[in-house]
């Protein structure tokens, strides 16, 4: 049964479908970047996704460098665009944001690099977004200091720019047509048509 309203879509169910395909693919990407990294001998090498921390923050250091990471979508880019049939596409801009530590700057920069390039793989690569998303575009990446270094430690903060597109966000046409007597009520779809009668009368021939 149809909703009277459409489609009810924000940036919370965007947020999730990026969440959902990270929490599927990244580990897989995160592993490739250890393999791609492994020439340089790095140490600690990079951590796997399963370690990361899905929160924000600068504080707590752990052996290994692994990062924390939140998903944030500030909003939509442009106009969205109205189909003639009263449904809506629009464009959600998607901010990946990853912290870590490292001994340096340079260090720590280097680190947030592969690991921004792992997650704009799977995102870029999976565009659907689980089914979600009519595409997924990748709008650019940036890098910097997250807080005064110290003598031994200096973290930093990398950010994924990526846009969503989102088919069918809202339908301008959908809607009940009268206020409910009890909102917490939702009021009842229209019925569907499930059969139709015609008929069909002969005219005389001039």
């Amino acid at each position: 049964m149809s909703s009277p309203w459409g489609p009810f879509i924000g940036p919370a169910h965007v947020r999730d479908a990026v969440e959902a395909t990270l929490n599927l693919w990244a580990a897989t990407y995160v592993g490739e970047a250890v393999r791609q990294t492994a020439a340089r001998n790095l140490d600690p090498p990079l951590t796997g996704f399963e370690d990361w921390v899905n929160e924000p923050g600068i504080t707590g250091l752990n052996p290994t460098m692994a990062p924390r990471y939140v998903v944030a979508v500030p909003g939509t880019v442009g106009d969205p665009q109205r189909h003639g049939d009263g449904t809506y596409r629009a464009i959600w801009q998607v901010l990946v944001n990853v912290w870590m530590w490292g001994p340096d700057y340079q260090t720590t920069e280097d680190y947030l690099g592969y690991y921004l390039v792992a997650l704009r793989m799977a995102l870029c690569q999976h565009p659907s977004l689980g089914g979600f998303a009519e595409s997924t575009h990748w709008a650019g990446e940036r890098y910097a200091q997250a807080a005064p270094p110290t003598a031994f430690h200096t973290w930093g903060h990398g950010v994924l720019t990526v846009l969503v597109t989102v088919d069918g966000v809202l339908n301008a046409y959908a809607g009940p047509s009268t206020v409910p007597a009890n909102p917490a009520t939702p009021p009842v779809p229209p019925p569907a048509v499930t059969s139709e009668h015609v008929t069909v009368a002969a005219l005389p021939l001039s």
